[in-house]
């Protein structure tokens, strides 16, 4: 440990209302610094069983080092089951003068029958921006650990494990993406989450915001839509064709 890690955090949604969405958890360290979580219901947005999650968490102590936001929206299979996803940003920056190494965790509360056969289809992208003049941003994967994977009970999938032994660098902005990645199996036991893993290493003065997004559905169709379910992504829309 490199010591007590101080956390501002400020979470929720807008128009918020009566009633909430699935939980969304946050969990993440970087560093070597004491790990951190935080979690979110969400507000109700216009269209019925959709969800908005918005929040922020930035480090204080003994300085500023770095600062995570999100805005997410979700929906609940309970409510809207054909049509369950999270999508839009994630914004990860990087406060100080030397490069750090972020994992994070995105997990939305997915409760689903018991031994299901998902098809999954996973797409990313992002921007990298560099917020000081002069110096050079940089984001790069762990060597071949995947930069972006996505997860089904907080289980990484093989197929849906994007950006490995990948880096970029710019001076300005540079915009990345990757080929689409999928997954399609069993889940043992009963369905509890959908969410996706981030791990990288972010140069100094650097800002990477994370998009695209991460969605399933139930193989073979079954004759009740409420078992269709939905996913977590993220990326610049706020709405997605089904």
């Amino acid at each position: 440990m490199k010591g007590t890690l101080c956390i501002l955090a400020v979470t929720g949604g807008i128009a918020a209302s009566a009633t909430a969405g699935p939980l969304l958890t946050i969990n993440g360290s970087v560093g070597g610094y004491a790990p951190f979580t935080t979690t979110s219901n969400g507000a109700s947005t216009a269209t019925a069983g959709r969800y908005s999650y918005i929040g922020g968490m930035v480090s204080t102590f003994p300085n500023p080092s770095w600062a995570i936001s999100w805005d997410l929206v979700g929906d609940d299979t309970a409510v809207n089951s054909s049509s369950t996803f999270i999508t839009n940003g994630f914004r990860v920056q990087n406060l100080t003068g030397a490069s750090q190494t972020f994992d994070i965790t995105v997990a939305l509360a997915s409760p689903g029958a018991s031994n299901l056969t998902l098809d999954c289809l996973a797409v990313l992208g992002g921007t990298l921006t560099s917020d000081a003049s002069g110096s050079t941003a940089t984001v790069a994967s762990l060597g071949a650990t995947p930069m972006w994977s996505g997860q089904v009970n907080g289980i990484s999938r093989s197929g849906a494990e994007l950006l490995s032994n990948a880096s970029y660098s710019t001076a300005t902005t540079t915009n990345f993406s990757s080929p689409n990645g999928s997954w399609t199996g069993l889940v043992s036991g009963p369905l509890t989450s959908i969410g996706y893993r981030m791990q990288f290493t972010l140069g100094a003065k650097s800002t990477v915001l994370f998009s695209g997004f991460w969605d399933g559905a139930v193989v073979p169709a079954p004759s009740s839509a409420a078992l269709l379910l939905g996913a977590l992504g993220f990326g610049h829309r706020r709405r997605r064709t089904n």
